[in-house]
């Protein structure tokens, strides 16, 4: 008769095996935690690249477009008429493109793209406002037309403007904000006669420039 306690204990299962109670629940926590945190990242890159693929497509959209209306605009003072005395841009720019091009204005093809995403509307700051027509030397025109503070302030800062008819790439936000402080200072000193009106809008325009600045 085999003595009982030399009997050999059966081979351990998985249920009863010391450290292991519990193990299985803990992996999938895991790797359910791991997969959360890669989606995570992972759409965060997806949406950051989206956000700048949209950026650089609004930068060159806006280049085009306003390239356009420089062209329009150069035509209407080769008339050598007052710019139109107002200061919305897009009726100042119904009274200098024609007649066929007024639905033109209100489309996507004209607008900076930004506001025409975000309202629908042309977007650019119109500062023209009833100057007189004037032959100026090179780069010391008004400012006729420039991209509103709040486009261009995302991952592509790369505003756009009309000088006298003539398209100006200005680039970053602190660019715009150093011209806008420059044509402040010109029409202080009487070099060129802004309305008060545009005074105003650049004064506005510029303070808001000058808030996007500050949250970076």
């Amino acid at each position: 008769m085999q003595d009982p306690e030399s009997t050999p204990n059966p081979p351990a299962t998985g249920e009863d095996k010391p450290g292991r109670i519990g193990l299985a629940p803990k992996v999938k926590v895991i790797v359910f935690a791991a997969l959360l945190l890669g989606c995570g990242a992972g759409a965060v890159f997806l949406w950051r690249a989206h956000q700048e693929s949209r950026s650089h497509l609004a930068t060159a959209s806006c280049a085009n477009h306003i390239i356009q209306l420089s062209g329009r605009i150069r035509a209407f003072l080769e008339q050598r008429k007052p710019y139109p005395a107002t200061a919305d841009a897009l009726e100042a720019l119904e009274g200098m493109v024609e007649e066929e091009d007024a639905r033109w204005l209100r489309s996507s093809g004209a607008a900076c793209p930004e506001s025409f995403w975000r309202d629908r509307s042309l977007g650019y700051v119109y500062l023209a406002d009833g100057l007189p027509w004037k032959s100026y030397p090179d780069e010391s025109g008004p400012l006729v037309l420039v991209c509103p503070a709040a486009s261009h302030q995302g991952e592509s800062q790369h505003a756009h403007a009309i000088r006298n008819g003539e398209f100006v790439c200005l680039g970053s936000n602190l660019k715009v904000i150093s011209l806008l402080e420059a044509e402040l200072a010109r029409a202080g000193k009487g070099v060129t006669g802004y309305s008060s009106r545009a005074i105003d809008v650049m004064r506005r325009e510029l303070a808001a420039r000058r808030e996007f600045e500050s949250r970076r």
